[in-house]
């Protein structure tokens, strides 16, 4: 979407041969995107990822958990 932004005023999604969507990619993606995700792979220990967790959660809290596996954390927002 980075070279749509860059290169494009208008732009269309075609699935099977038909148009799905036409607009500007400000449009798009204010229509269908769902922001940005951020995934953390730790490899130390707990502390780390609950610290890493708040400091999230304190710049964004609007954030959603999508993933928490293990030393895994995926957030959107």
């Amino acid at each position: 979407m980075e070279e749509c932004d860059i290169l494009c005023s208008r732009l269309a999604i075609m699935v099977n041969g038909q148009f799905k969507c036409i607009g500007s990619p400000q449009y798009l993606k204010h229509k269908f995107g769902t922001g940005y995700m951020i995934t953390l792979r730790l490899s130390e220990e707990k502390a780390n990822y609950e610290e890493a967790i708040k400091v999230i959660r304190e710049q964004f809290p609007q954030s959603i958990l999508r993933v928490s596996k293990g030393l895994q954390y995926g957030d959107d927002f």
